[in-house]
Parts: structure tokens; C-alpha cells; sequence
């Protein structure tokens, strides 16, 4: 396994060249006028065996997302790296973690990756006290009609729920606070709403809405809803060109509370949202603090295995051009 793009190349000659396929091309001149906010990806060959769900390797992708945290932070220990991240977190305080698509069961965040992540932030310590699990939970915009089949599936009831965290809806869906995007009232999910730390992480997939790409910034969408009873309200995110749902919910609600710290993206896989095969093995793991930078990576990324509509960065520019962070990005 490497931390690095597969090149290893410097800097400036990475940026150049575009290791990466389609690299270039998302570069482009930006780069005179613009910082790089760096993106920690962990790439081998062998964390998969082929394609499907469960041909993953596990302690292959464990040690990827270890090495990436431990690459962001600085930190020798996986759990200093996440106690880094989560300023101030002790056994009391809770994180959510919002996934994407497990409603379909079509390619939902590997479970691999999720346990992984799960087992990082189970190893911080606090003066010998470990870090509950259930002060762990997992959300996605429909995963109270989906838990159980979740539980079933695709891996999670082996490799998931044993490890103690919150599977389950626990009640009350949207009842957090109201903002609004667009002129219309939004509430957030009581998950993220109840905890003090958040994290975002999603497949790398092609989406069907013309925003093309799948990422951790679209994957908050399914993190507020018009209705407090049930999901509602998703359609109205599709606004391209211009993305301007996305900048108010980073302006009124994601940016205002400063819960999401981490953004992964799983990218184990290239999926399409319109198929249940797997598109290709990938086999990376892409991390960052900048949803921006990681997003405009893994569009890149996905375009190397050929773009659909050509826009799979056009969310995370739209993000940039509101100042919620940089898709110019340099790979650690």
C-alpha cells in the first residue's frame, strides 16, 4: 500500500503532468491562483479481489484508512490521529457518521471502510478509558426504513453491528434545527443534530440528478429534509448549473455548525447509479478536511474511467466559488 498516488511524483511535477487521469484537465491554469489543500489516498492493488461487495480485503483497508488519518494529522497512533481531529472529544461526546446509498442496497459505503473507521475511533484513549460505541451512530436519509436490511446485507450485520454502534432509528428523524436553503425551511436529522462531531462519507458513484458525481458534499443532502416527519425535499438540491442549494446549506446549517470534520471517500470501487454491478476496482481510499478537495479528487478520478456528462466537478468548484473550500489539491 501507498499514501501516495501511485507516481510518486513531487508536487509540482504531479500538478503538472496529472498523474491521475483527467487530472489535467481539473487542474487546468487554476492552479497560479489558487493554494492546494491536500487530500490523503491510500492505493492497492490488492484491497480487492475482484468485483463485488465482498471481495475486499480487510486489513488491507484498514490500514488504508489508518495510514490516511495518520498522514492527515501528523499523529503516530491512529487514535491520537482521530482525537486530533475531533478537538476536544472525550468519552461523552457523540459523532455521526453520514453514509450514502444504503436505501437501494446498490452500492451503499463499503462496510470495510466503515469498519475500519469504526475501529480507528474505538482506539482513542482518554487517561485508559476507551471510547464507547454507542456513542457511534450511522444515518442516511431513509436508514430507518432500510436498518434491518442493512443489518442483513451486504455486510454490515457481520462486520458492522458487533461492534456496538447505533444501527438503529432511533425515533424522531428531522427535528433539528431549521434553516433555510433556498427560501425554503430545512431541518437537520436528529443524528447529527445530537452530536458533537460529524463525519461524511460516500461511495464513489455516478449520480443520475446532472451533478454527475456522488461525493461527500452531495451526500449531505440526505442530512436535512422540508418535512420533520419523514424525508422530503431532495429534488429541490439538483439545481445546476450553480449548485446554489448546496452554498446555502454550507452557509446556513454545515458551515455555521462546524460538526463535519472528515470526509472519506470510498472509493474501493467506481460504481454507477444506474447499475448494480460495480463499475471497476479503484481501490483507493481518499480522506481529507476540505469536502472540496476531496470531492474535485474523486471526480477526477472517476472521469479516468470515463466521465458521463463532464460534470462530476462541478459541485465541488460551485462549493469553492462560495468560499467553503478549494478543489485545487495537492496529494499526500
Amino acid at each position: 500500500m501507498t499514501l501516495k498516488d501511485p507516481s510518486k511524483l513531487g508536487r509540482r511535477t504531479f500538478l503538472q503532468t496529472g498523474a491521475v487521469a483527467g487530472l489535467s484537465a481539473l487542474v487546468g491554469p487554476r492552479l497560479a491562483h489558487a493554494a492546494s489543500s491536500p487530500v490523503h489516498v491510500a492505493h492497492d492493488p490488492a484491497m480487492t479481489s475482484g468485483l463485488g461487495y465482498d471481495k475486499v480485503n480487510l486489513s488491507l483497508v484498514q490500514a488504508a484508512v489508518d495510514g490516511c488519518v495518520k498522514a492527515l494529522t501528523g499523529k503516530a497512533s491512529v487514535g491520537e490521529a482521530y482525537k486530533s481531529i475531533f478537538v476536544g472529544i472525550d468519552p461523552n461526546k457523540k459523532i455521526a457518521v453520514k453514509l450514502n446509498n444504503i436505501k437501494h442496497l446498490d452500492h451503499p459505503v463499503n462496510f470495510a471502510v466503515v469498519r475500519a473507521l469504526v475501529n480507528g475511533l474505538l482506539s482513542m484513549s482518554f487517561s485508559g478509558a476507551g471510547y464507547p460505541a454507542k456513542n457511534i451512530s450511522f444515518f442516511d436519509n431513509d436508514w430507518g426504513g432500510i436498518a434491518n436490511k442493512c443489518k442483513s446485507a451486504l455486510g454490515y450485520q457481520q462486520h458492522i453491528a458487533p461492534l456496538g454502534v447505533v444501527l438503529d432509528d432511533p425515533g424522531t428523524w428531522f427535528g433539528g434545527p431549521s434553516f433555510t436553503v433556498k427560501g425554503t425551511a430545512k431541518y437537520a436529522c436528529t443524528y447529527l443534530d445530537a452530536a458533537d462531531y460529524g463525519v461524511s462519507i460516500a461511495p464513489l458513484r455516478y449520480h443520475k440528478d446532472r451533478c454527475d458525481l456522488t461525493g461527500c458534499i452531495k451526500n449531505m443532502m440526505g442530512a436535512v429534509s422540508s418535512s420533520t416527519g419523514s424525508y422530503t425535499g431532495g429534488s429541490d438540491f439538483h439545481d445546476n448549473p450553480g449548485w446554489q442549494s448546496f452554498k446555502y446549506l454550507w452557509s446556513n446549517y454545515i458551515a455555521k455548525n462546524s460538526k463535519l470534520q472528515l470526509y472519506i471517500v470510498e472509493a474501493l470501487f467506481a460504481h454507477r447509479w444506474d447499475s448494480a454491478n460495480h463499475l471497476a476496482a479503484v481501490n483507493r481510499v481518499i480522506v481529507g478536511t476540505d469536502p472540496c478537495a476531496v470531492d474535485a479528487y474523486g471526480a477526477a478520478v472517476l472521469q479516468s474511467y470515463g466521465g458521463l456528462g463532464g460534470g462530476e466537478k462541478a459541485l465541488p468548484l460551485a462549493l469553492e466559488q462560495a468560499s467553503f473550500g478549494n478543489s485545487t489539491y495537492i496529494v499526500n
